[in-house]
């Protein structure tokens, strides 16, 4: 063989175990590569770490603060709204049952950042993360309203002069229905406004006060300024008497009338806007 047909371009001579042949098979695996169809290596990026979801709200520790606080020395939620989250209402002590998680957890962020003033409250509601905040919340909204006690005549007379100031509101006075903005059966309206069905009447009464007055209570202050600030003292008592006749059974259901308390405020409530005053905003 001539030594032109030995050094003829794409040939590797046998036997030489030098850099040449090297290349030389690296080719022909690159050539079997690409005539089999095999795929070229990717480079694979890295994807950006995936930020940890928040924990769900944890029913057991929500009752664990629940009953017994969120630290060491400091009473849970059940010293004074009770273990079944009744509230005291002849103490003026809220009902906590039967209040969406969603509300609950909103008004612990207002005390905790002082959005609305409470003395007690504000160090209660500090003192919790807002996880723990979330979890009470939780678990407060997840029991039973229990039933209302029966109420005494003087309680029904005022009840039904209160049912008819929730439906109709009060046009002379410039003061709308509440049935407007907290429903026709007061079960509130979702992400607007509380159901008050149920809750305690001199709690009611001191914070329809407290709206008159003007203090800083939360954000939805200046509505409630505008429309309590035209009920007398004596409103004020009716139809407070008349939401706390109002029970439920359970978070979200239709509340019944209790005794004393008129059962047909849905269908009063109907006329309510065409009854309220002319540009009573809300």
């Amino acid at each position: 063989m001539s030594r032109a047909s030995q050094d003829k371009p794409g040939c590797c001579p046998a036997g030489r175990g030098t850099a040449r042949s090297r290349k030389c098979g690296v080719l022909a695996v690159a050539l079997l590569a690409a005539l089999l169809g095999a795929p070229a290596p990717k480079t694979t990026a890295t994807a950006a770490p995936t930020p940890p979801a928040a924990a769900p709200a944890s029913a057991g520790e929500g009752r664990d603060i629940m009953l017994h606080g969120a630290a060491p020395g400091r009473a849970g939620c059940a010293a004074c709204h009770g273990t079944d989250a009744a509230g005291q209402p002849d103490l003026g002590i809220p009902r906590l049952a039967g209040l969406s998680a969603a509300y609950l957890e909103q008004q612990l962020g207002f005390f905790a950042t002082g959005s609305r003033r409470n003395v007690i409250m504000a160090p209660y509601a500090r003192a919790l993360d807002p996880g723990q905040r979330r979890a009470v919340a939780h678990y407060v909204a997840s029991l039973p309203v229990p039933a209302e006690p029966d109420r005494t005549a003087p309680l029904q007379a005022a009840a039904a002069r209160g049912r008819v100031l929730f439906a109709h509101g009060a046009a002379q006075q410039a003061v709308i229905a509440c049935a407007q903005c907290h429903g026709a059966a007061a079960l509130g309206v979702p992400g607007f406004s509380p159901g008050l069905a149920g809750q305690s009447a001199p709690y009611l009464a001191d914070e329809l006060r407290e709206w008159q007055s003007g203090g800083e209570r939360d954000p939805a202050g200046q509505m409630m300024h505008s429309v309590s600030v035209h009920l007398s003292d004596g409103e004020i008592e009716d139809v407070s008497a008349y939401l706390s006749g109002l029970r439920r059974t359970g978070p979200g259901d239709e509340p019944a009338a209790g005794p004393g308390a008129a059962s047909g405020a849905a269908a009063a409530a109907s006329g309510a806007a065409s009854e309220a005053a002319p540009g009573a905003g809300r």
